[in-house]
């Protein structure tokens, strides 16, 4: 019965645990707008409302702003959020 007991829960990670760890870190947050926010994700909640440091705002790859936060309310419509990417990109100061 070798390998029976070796599935723990110590190895699996639920989409909780990975946004936790991302937290504190540089992300890229993609809207279906096409727009991209780049920042230190500073805080999420479980209805997935988010608020960035340091962000910047790329539209169409190019920056257009600059802020020091940013928020996005989850029920907005106007966010349209696609999705969160961890990233190791260099941050402007």
């Amino acid at each position: 019965m070798s390998g029976g007991g070796e599935k723990g829960s110590a190895t699996t990670k639920t989409p909780a645990d990975f946004l936790k760890s991302i937290r504190g870190r540089p992300v890229v947050v993609k809207l279906n707008s096409g727009v991209d926010y780049r920042g230190i994700l500073a805080c999420l909640d479980g209805y997935m409302n988010i608020a960035m440091e340091q962000t910047e705002e790329y539209v169409n790859g190019q920056l257009k702003n600059n802020s020091v936060h940013q928020h996005f309310k989850a029920d907005s419509s106007r966010w349209g959020l696609a999705l969160i990417v961890p990233c190791n990109v260099a941050m402007r100061s």
